[in-house]
């Protein structure tokens, strides 16, 4: 053995966690003839770098619930009509399924 001074390259891959703090709807698709709402929902940190995305198909039973007169969790809200609360409230029992 002998004793050098050579320079090598070579690749570290790292993981890391980071909080995301905020999540907000990046798309939102509404097809109403045939009855359904797509959304992406973007997680990011508090400077704003994207860490994740996730998509959603609101549908079926969960749709007829969006899409409902006066639902228990939107008191006031029209029929055939959402809020982007009410689009939360639905992301919220579909990742609690």
């Amino acid at each position: 053995m002998r004793g050098i001074n050579k320079d090598f390259t070579i690749s570290v891959s790292t993981e890391i966690v980071k909080t995301a703090t905020e999540e907000s709807f990046s798309l939102i698709i509404e097809n109403k003839e045939s009855k359904f709402v797509n959304v992406e929902v973007v997680f990011k940190t508090s400077d704003g770098e994207i860490l994740d995305r996730q998509a959603y198909q609101i549908n079926d039973e969960k749709y007829d619930l969006l899409m409902a007169d006066c639902p228990d969790f939107s008191p006031n809200k029209p029929s055939n009509e959402y809020r982007e609360a009410d689009l939360w409230y639905m992301i919220d029992l579909i990742r609690n399924a």
